[in-house]
């Protein structure tokens, strides 16, 4: 069963147009923040417009495997897809089966080695020397997800996702500096062994060995923390926490 994330705005057009199979299922969403257990995103032609190539560079420096769905298949927009980095353009409507096929194919192509998880996880022990959650980069996280969560289903070990997020009260976007304060203070907050990155405009942790309740505690504390001594009021702090199954 591949779950699929479709990257578009509220369009009928395109839900009605994918095929619907035992083999996938899709969730649809306005947001490029797509959690880092993601499969696979597929981007609405008509919603990234002149950004396409923004988006497809962003869910490839996470890791993410996507491509562009779109209604022109005329050798000229693929042209264009193609010159603004995109590697993988469907056309619909297609059938089940091709789409199962090109989805498979994607996956298979894209996928991160199996050994790449342990590869990061030993680079970042080696670097760290510092108190604190193990911190990785963005272009490493979703690997390092991937490879966390097949360690754990191996030894029957809890832990959790946890996505710290950011509003105003005019809704404005963060100021520079703004979430690598607040990255500081989640690293802090958190045990040696927990993993912490800053994630597109929000900060994303792995709670190794923490059950649903643990999470919940942590991730509250470290809020009230955040709200008790940074530097720059201005932002309220929420967490959303889910276990990694």
């Amino acid at each position: 069963m591949y779950n699929i994330v479709l990257l578009c705005n509220n369009d009928d057009r395109i839900k009605t147009a994918l095929p619907t199979t035992e083999n996938i299922t899709f969730s649809y969403t306005d947001s490029p923040d797509v959690a880092p257990d993601t499969e696979c995103v597929l981007v609405s032609q008509e919603y990234s417009g002149g950004s396409v190539s923004e988006i497809i560079k962003t869910f490839k420096k996470r890791g993410i495997p996507c491509a562009v769905v779109t209604f022109d298949g005329s050798d000229e927009n693929r042209a264009h897809l193609i010159s603004s980095g995109v590697t993988d353009v469907f056309v619909l409507p297609t059938s089940d089966e091709l789409l199962l096929k090109h989805i498979t194919a994607m996956l298979s192509s894209q996928r991160i080695g199996s050994d790449a998880g342990f590869e990061t996880f030993a680079k970042v022990i080696a670097l760290d020397d510092q108190k604190g959650a193990f911190v990785v980069h963005e272009s490493n996280f979703t690997n390092l997800y991937r490879f966390v969560k097949r360690l754990l289903d191996r030894m029957d070990k809890p832990a959790c996702l946890v996505k710290f997020s950011f509003t105003s009260p005019n809704n404005e976007p963060l100021e520079p500096g703004a979430l690598e304060e607040a990255f500081l203070i989640v690293k802090t907050c958190l045990r040696r062994g927990d993993i912490v990155s800053i994630y597109g405009n929000s900060l994303l942790a792995i709670l190794i060995g923490a059950d649903a309740e643990g999470a919940k505690v942590a991730s509250q504390r470290i809020v009230d923390t955040y709200q008790g001594f940074s530097f720059n009021n201005t932002y309220e702090m929420s967490y959303e926490a889910q276990e990694i199954k």
